[in-house]
């Protein structure tokens, strides 16, 4: 699963605007199989990543 967005010129994500976004974004994630997976994100704002309601990142 890929949610790539690559920071530019433009809008971000679908907001229609290029600056002065916030994103909140929910959904699911499959993975092929058990094991271990990193996961990368990348932000000049902060990210707050939760999975299974236990935050991972702030």
């Amino acid at each position: 699963m890929i949610l790539n967005y690559f920071v530019g010129d433009g809008d971000v994500l679908t907001s229609g605007r290029a600056d002065h976004v916030g994103a909140d974004i929910r959904g699911f994630m499959k993975f092929p199989v058990a094991g271990t997976y990193t996961i990368a994100m990348q932000s000049n704002d902060g990210v707050d990543l939760k999975i299974g309601g236990k935050r991972i990142v702030l």
